[in-house]
C-alpha cells in the first residue's frame, strides 16, 4: 500500500491549504496509479496557524508542527498497524483469502 501526501487548496481565493492522505495499492498500474479512481482518501493533516512571522519561524512552532503531523500520521495508519499484525479476511477471485497488508512507502511534499 502507498500513501500520498500533497497540499490543496480548500477555497477560492487560493488561501486555504490542506494536505490530504491517500492510499492507494502498490500492484495498480503506473498509468492507473494517480487516476482518482485507483486512490482513496483516508484523510487530512491539520496544520498549525502562526500568529506573526517571528512565531512561524521559531523552534518550537517548528517541532510543534513536526509533532502534529507524526501525531496525525500515526493515528490514520493506527487501523493499518493492528491488521498488519494479525491479517484480514479478502473475498478474492471467489475464495476467502488470508492477508497482510505492508505499508510501502509515504510520498510527500
Amino acid at each position: 500500500m502507498d500513501y500520498c501526501i500533497n497540499s490543496t487548496l480548500c477555497d477560492h481565493l487560493r488561501k486555504t491549504s490542506r494536505h490530504p492522505i491517500f492510499m492507494t495499492l502498490g500492484n495498480i498500474p503506473l498509468a492507473r496509479h494517480n487516476k482518482i479512481d485507483a486512490k482513496i482518501l483516508l484523510g487530512y493533516i491539520p496544520n498549525l496557524e502562526s500568529y506573526n512571522v517571528s512565531e512561524k519561524q521559531s523552534t518550537k512552532f517548528r517541532i510543534a508542527i513536526r509533532k502534529l503531523f507524526h501525531h496525525a500520521l500515526a493515528t490514520l495508519l493506527k487501523p493499518l498497524k493492528i491488521i498488519s499484525n494479525t491479517g484480514i479476511h479478502l473475498y478474492v477471485n471467489d475464495s476467502i483469502r488470508w492477508f497482510y497488508p505492508l505499508l510501502a512507502l509515504i510520498i510527500s511534499d
